[in-house]
């Protein structure tokens, strides 16, 4: 439920709480565990909580070893000793890179093409670290539509006030109105990138079993410049299932200026800068369902200080969630007459 008991709703200038009688249909659920099968990590097996002891993508309840992770992969075989922006360019798009366990820098971006797999190997509980001191991206999505990236770490993307807000990030990128579409990231954590773990991408991403942690910092949110800084920043669709968000400098999943369907499910949110969430000055529909959201808005500086954050959006549902202990408010509606302004916003159960 919408637990308010430790969280406050704050409701503000020209907001309208209004929708439709009738909720939606509920998604396919084919084993009747509460959760969907377009998430679920055990489709015929009932597990509602989810648990993936492993982090191998598939619940204990449907694993045969639920202790050791079960991940094969058949492609280019990459080995911590490799160049991996050298082993990407020397492969043609729709490539499954098998990236063995270990630790990889980067000096340059590594460049992502369509239909790409990069694939992190590991029997033990942690994944293959890919990361830079020198990089403005780790993984360059430019032109990556239907890549996936999976089972690994990424950290350490680099920003300056020179290209954001389009750099330091662990994951994305675009340029020329031209960014990787249908991405699928999963079990990955990205983390202490500068400005975004994953940003600048096409709509259609999709994030599933995932980590999103201290990224962001004072220079990519509140120099004067761009403010950019989160865990994940999108101005095209997205989907986000199963993941954790926090202690990000300033949001942990920002929707902002009409990025389009939105939706964030069974996901946590805790100790993020200003807000878990943030769906500013779009359209939707957005679905925010089944997420704890808790003890965000701890930046000082931050100009919010709240566990959901609607601004000047419209056709959000916000339903199933548990919030506390947000330093302001556990949702705060705003609107601030930049269009859609805000209405049918749906908050409930």
């Amino acid at each position: 439920s919408n637990n308010m008991s430790t969280g406050r709703i704050l409701w503000v200038d020209y907001g309208k709480l209004s929708g439709p009688d009738a909720l939606p249909p509920p998604p396919p659920d084919a084993d009747g565990d509460g959760i969907a099968d377009s998430w679920d990590n055990c489709d015929d097996t009932p597990n509602p909580s989810q648990t993936d002891t492993d982090g191998d993508g598939a619940g204990d309840a449907c694993d045969s070893t639920p202790t050791t992770p079960d991940f094969l992969c058949t492609g280019v075989q990459v080995l911590p000793d490799d160049d991996l922006v050298e082993v990407a360019a020397n492969n043609p798009p729709g490539t499954i890179f098998c990236v063995n366990d270990g630790s990889y820098s980067v000096s340059s971006r590594i460049p992502v093409e369509a239909g790409d797999k990069w694939s992190g190997v590991y029997l033990d509980g942690t994944r293959p670290s890919v990361s830079t001191k020198t990089a403005d991206h780790v993984f360059y999505m430019k032109d990556a539509d239907g890549a996936t990236i999976e089972n690994l770490e990424v950290s350490g993307a680099v920003h300056d006030n020179s290209c954001e807000p389009g750099c330091g990030r662990g994951i994305g990128g675009g340029d020329n109105g031209v960014f990787g579409d249908n991405v699928t990231i999963k079990n990955v954590r990205s983390h202490h990138n500068e400005n975004q773990g994953i940003g600048g991408m096409g709509p259609g991403l999709k994030v599933y079993n995932s980590e999103f942690d201290n990224n962001g910092n004072v220079d990519s949110a509140s120099d004067g410049g761009s403010v950019s800084a989160a865990g994940i920043k999108a101005t095209s669709s997205m989907f986000i299932y199963n993941s954790y968000f926090h202690d990000n400098y300033w949001v942990g999943v920002w929707c902002d200026d009409e990025c389009g369907a939105f939706e964030v499910h069974d996901s946590r949110f805790e100790r993020n800068g200003k807000a878990g969430i943030d769906d500013e000055i779009s359209s939707g529909p957005a679905i925010i369902e089944g997420n704890t959201i808790q003890n965000n808005g701890i930046l000082a500086e931050a100009n919010r200080h709240t566990g959901l954050l609607i601004v000047s959006s419209a056709n959000v549902e916000v339903y199933g969630n548990t919030f506390g202990d947000n330093v302001q408010y556990g949702v705060d509606i705003i609107e601030d007459r930049r269009p859609p302004v805000v209405s049918n916003v749906r908050i409930h159960d």
